[in-house]
């Protein structure tokens, strides 16, 4: 009977001391990141001897290399997938721009009396930029004051609109638009009839802003 407890106890210090051989668990390095526009990121899958294949679901916002280096491209979500073997590990990745110029906030209470403009001359609203009477919102919209849209931007619109019923009716079109210099440039225009037009008109342009100077 001893021996036969002897037996069991030496049995039961072996599966004791026996060394824990369960693989840890494979799971990938992280499972969500937020990162700066082309900033990059290792990822890894551990707890696993298999290579991993790599795969982004937006290459727009962030790609992924063959070893799991991501590199943010633009502002935006993806998702990285990894597949080991026949199992797939997901990081749920977040592309800021923290560089990227804020939108204003209008607050309707501070900025009632304010007109939205748009033009893509930013010669235009330069000074009110400057001296805080013009806030940019987003694209090539602006915020104007009254004080600047009456004094600078207004007469513009009016010499557009006077030189715009002038000459328009001739070629059955409008030709004037906020960006009239660029419009009429004489080489963007195929028919002679109209650019005999916006010729006569970019040379008004030019002599209002010569009388304006002096």
């Amino acid at each position: 009977m001893k021996k036969l407890l002897s037996i069991f106890l030496v049995a039961v210090l072996c599966i004791g001391i026996v060394p824990n051989t369960a693989s840890a668990a494979v799971k990938i390095s992280k499972a969500k990141a937020t990162m700066e526009v082309d900033s990059t990121l290792k990822l890894k899958v551990n707890g696993t001897s298999k290579n991993a294949t790599w795969k982004t679901s937006k290459k727009s916002v962030a790609t992924v290399s063959k070893s799991g280096t991501i590199t943010a491209k633009s502002e935006g979500k993806a998702t990285i997938t990894a597949t080991a073997g026949s199992k797939k590990y997901t990081c749920a990745v977040t592309v800021v721009d923290s560089n990227k110029p804020k939108a204003v906030e209008i607050e309707e209470e501070d900025y009632s009396d304010w007109t939205i403009f748009q033009t893509d001359d930013f010669d235009i609203v330069r000074e009110g930029i400057k001296n805080g009477t013009v806030v940019y919102i987003e694209d090539d919209s602006y915020l104007v004051s009254p004080e600047y849209f009456n004094r600078n931007i207004e007469p513009l619109l009016d010499f557009f609109r006077e030189a715009e019923e002038k000459y328009s009716n001739k070629i059955q079109r409008n030709v004037i638009s906020p960006d009239a210099e660029f419009v009429f440039e004489k080489e963007d225009k195929d028919n002679a009839d109209e650019k005999a037009v916006a010729e006569r008109i970019r040379d008004i342009i030019e002599n209002e802003k010569a009388t304006q100077e002096e």
